[in-house]
């Protein structure tokens, strides 16, 4: 597994990162294993003291491998090593100086216990969860409730505790959760490294990658779901195509990279203002559309003439100044038979048109302005 997250590492985006922290666990895990099954061969500081640091070890790279799969601030490094100073005094003290396995197994299966919990409780925090983290986060309570068992049973029968290879019902239990706990804990992220590169490949082939706006292909396709249920509750879905002013000449002054960060700056303006439901898309070049479901003319309207306000406020930025012209117009949807419920592409390419006009009309009225389709009732008009 370790060599799995290794060679991910090497060809997975870096946005998409841990997988090499996850290849150091799995490693660390790996070795742990092999010097703890050689107790009896080899010397306790080598099988017991330093196996159950590199398993301590292990855990705070799946940790933090986990945080930077989430884009999560790392904890300072000196933390990590406070913790693990104090650990490796209690197994010292407890391997060389007074040797005694219960309090070991506490400490080690209490660490395993947080661990799980902490990981379920940071995946479990995610917005968006998918059969991935359903999955990992399985793992997590499994590895929660076997690692509290042991630490409950131990505690309440110190004295009954068994060597770690002494054969028994409880101890082949353990190891063989531990162990196939341990590789599929590897396989569990490794679907949710999987899971982000492909909400990211989702992402770069539905949006505009230099404003991060909806492209038109993924606009249309969710259009044609807007106007399905618009159709089938009578409602009305404005549109607001909006074409940024003289945007050569901007691209002429500022040059290129000026102009793309008026792009930029003008897609999240858009983005605060609209609603969680509106679609937002750029068209190509300069030009943009806002698709605002459940909405009439008069707040179609608004919304253009808040975005217009916006625009022409005093600057706050370095931004080059700019400014924008505002088709608006709507389509009411009215109840179908099934037989005639689609929707053809060609309407809405000419719902689009109508509006698309009305940019124009703005544009030959001395541009920076509002212009309405009043007209603009259904997609045949």
């Amino acid at each position: 597994m370790a060599i799995v997250l290794f060679g991910a590492s090497k060809v997975y985006p870096r946005s998409v990162g841990g997988l090499t922290h996850w290849g150091w666990g799995a490693l660390g895990f790996g070795i742990s294993g092999i010097l703890i099954g050689a107790r009896d061969l080899a010397p306790a500081w080598l099988s017991i003291f330093v196996a159950n640091m590199l398993f301590a070890c292990s855990y705070i790279a799946w940790w933090r491998g986990m945080r930077l799969l989430q884009g999560k601030v790392l904890w300072p490094i000196h933390r990590w090593y406070v913790a693990l100073t104090a650990v490796a005094a209690i197994l010292a003290y407890f391997t060389f100086v007074q040797p005694d396995i219960a309090p070991r197994l506490v400490l080690m299966s209490g660490i395993s216990s947080l661990f799980y919990a902490s990981m379920a409780v940071l995946v479990g925090r995610q917005d968006h969860r998918g059969r991935g983290e359903y999955f990992f986060i399985t793992l997590m309570v499994l590895g929660f409730l076997a690692t509290l068992v042991r630490v409950v049973a131990t505690v309440v029968n110190p004295a009954g505790t068994e060597a770690l290879l002494t054969p028994s019902t409880p101890q082949i239990a353990y190891l063989i959760a531990y162990n196939l706990l341990g590789l599929m804990d590897g396989i569990g992220f490794f679907l949710l490294a999987t899971t982000k590169l492909q909400s990211e490949l989702q992402q770069m082939a539905d949006h505009d990658s230099l404003t991060g706006a909806m492209n038109r292909r993924s606009l249309m396709n969710k259009l044609a779901i807007e106007v399905a249920i618009a159709q089938r509750k009578s409602r009305t879905i404005g549109l607001i195509v909006m074409d940024l002013d003289h945007f050569k000449q901007i691209n002429d002054t500022v040059g290129h990279d000026g102009g793309d960060q008026v792009l930029r700056h003008f897609s999240a303006l858009i983005a605060k203002s609209k609603r969680p439901q509106d679609l937002f898309a750029r068209m190509g070049g300069e030009e943009f559309v806002l698709v605002l479901p459940d909405t009439d003319m008069h707040g179609a309207h608004l919304v253009a003439r808040r975005l217009h306000v916006a625009l022409n406020s005093p600057p706050s930025d370095d931004v080059a100044r700019y400014t924008c012209s505002f088709g608006v117009g709507t389509w009411k949807g009215h109840p179908v038979s099934e037989e005639d419920s689609t929707f053809p592409l060609e309407c809405i390419e000419a719902w689009f048109k109508r509006v698309d006009d009305a940019v124009y009309r703005a544009k030959a009225a001395g541009r920076n302005r509002i212009e309405l389709v009043l007209d603009v009732n259904s997609p045949d008009q």
